[in-house]
């Protein structure tokens, strides 16, 4: 029918062919009203107004959904189909998510070292007492240590730093040489302010011997 439509000079020429088309058709048995049905459908489609409608763009919906197999993929037909009849404003595009991702297999990133990390509440046990003592930085705790041990983190040789530390004048009484594995980190934040908070939390939890204040910052409950 469309080669017929288009190599037509005139309606009359079409109209000829037609019938030709249709004889061909009936003498290969091919039943008289399917004939009929498919040539009123290819002149509706060929001959009734379009009108098109302008109207505003449909809003575009994402949802990301974890991908189950078969049951993901009936789920978004729902959705779909739904949101097609109900919001007929809206248009959803599902995207699925696999539950398994490539970084929980390895870490792309090296792992900072526990010397190397700043902003920690750390905690100090005597290896010969375990005695232990909380505190915080925002320094890198290698710094931080090397205070404590009175040894230079860049040299690892001992200092003339006069500064006094829980840990150093504890390392005298006890006759203990500090080391750094001796440091381990219990926590991190990035506001200097709530690091002072959770150290002190923690020393109010646990009561360490070496620390010398109640808490960094007092702490005050209101009704």
């Amino acid at each position: 029918m469309f080669r017929t439509f288009h190599i037509a000079s005139d309606f009359s020429k079409f109209n000829e062919d037609v019938q030709i088309l249709k004889e061909i058709l009936n003498k290969n048995h091919f039943p008289k009203i399917l004939i009929d049905k498919c040539i009123k459908i290819f002149l509706n489609r060929r001959y009734t107004q379009r009108i098109n409608e302008v109207g505003v763009a449909k809003k575009e919906l994402f949802l990301v959904l974890p991908y189950l197999g078969k049951s993901s993929v009936a789920l978004r037909s729902q959705l779909q189909s739904y949101i097609h009849k109900n919001i007929s404003f809206c248009k959803v595009k599902v995207i699925f998510k696999s539950p398994i991702r490539l970084n929980s297999f390895f870490h792309f990133k090296d792992k900072i070292p526990p010397c190397l990390r700043s902003n920690v509440v750390y905690k100090f046990t005597c290896g010969s007492c375990n005695a232990t003592y909380y505190g915080e930085t925002c320094r890198h705790l290698k710094v931080r240590a090397g205070e404590h041990s009175g040894i230079s983190p860049l040299t690892g040789k001992r200092t003339n730093s006069k500064i006094s530390t829980a840990v150093k004048d504890h390392m005298l009484i006890c006759d203990y040489k500090v080391d750094f594995e001796d440091f381990e980190v219990l926590t991190l934040c990035n506001n200097a302010f709530f690091l002072k908070i959770k150290e002190s939390l923690l020393i109010s939890r646990d009561q360490p011997v070496l620390n010398r204040n109640e808490s960094s910052l007092p702490l005050y409950l209101f009704d």
